[in-house]
């Protein structure tokens, strides 16, 4: 917690089935964070089409400078700024397949 007795949490959510058990694991969770007085961001997966595949594309802009292309000069995402105004995180998605 930060001294101020609440935070701000960005709550990670994937799963394309609004009815499934996982959303309702995500309600519980902002429910929760609704009740203990903190602020809470959720940034859903699908909604924002992220694409969870790394291709060659991806490592070239990425990881180091000896892959094809060199180094990166890639901005941070919008999803990795809003990583960065939450002082805590919650990953949520199916573990099962």
């Amino acid at each position: 917690m930060n001294g101020s007795g609440s935070d701000h949490v960005l709550v990670v959510y994937a799963h394309p089935n609004p009815q499934s058990f996982t959303h309702a694991v995500l309600d519980q969770i902002v429910r929760g964070l609704a009740d203990a007085g903190h602020s809470y961001e959720v940034l859903d997966l699908y909604a924002i089409g992220f694409n969870p595949v790394f291709s060659q594309h991806d490592s070239t802009q990425f990881i180091h400078h000896t892959s094809p292309g060199g180094p990166s000069t890639a901005t941070p995402s919008s999803a990795y700024s809003s990583t960065e105004q939450g002082t805590r995180s919650n990953d949520s998605w199916p573990s099962d397949g």
